[in-house]
């Protein structure tokens, strides 16, 4: 079970996300900051940066590092 939340922070909204339950695994049990954009839903873990849509890890990098330096533009 994933549970998304939407909280303020400083005055401002923020969206993070927590795994409940994944049978068969550990799994962090921390909340992560995430943001949606168009070409997807981009994750943010203790400062690794990963894109939900990605289908390798060279794409999520890649798309991850555009996304910091233009987080407005994609």
């Amino acid at each position: 079970m994933i549970r998304l939340d939407l909280d303020e922070v400083r005055g401002q909204l923020v969206r993070n996300s927590i795994v409940w339950k994944m049978r068969g695994t550990n799994h962090n049990l921390e909340r992560h900051r995430f943001d949606i954009i168009v070409k997807g839903i981009i994750v943010h873990l203790d400062g690794i940066v990963k894109l939900g849509r990605a289908s390798r890890a060279e794409e999520s990098t890649e798309w991850a590092l555009e996304y910091t330096r233009n987080p407005c533009q994609l």
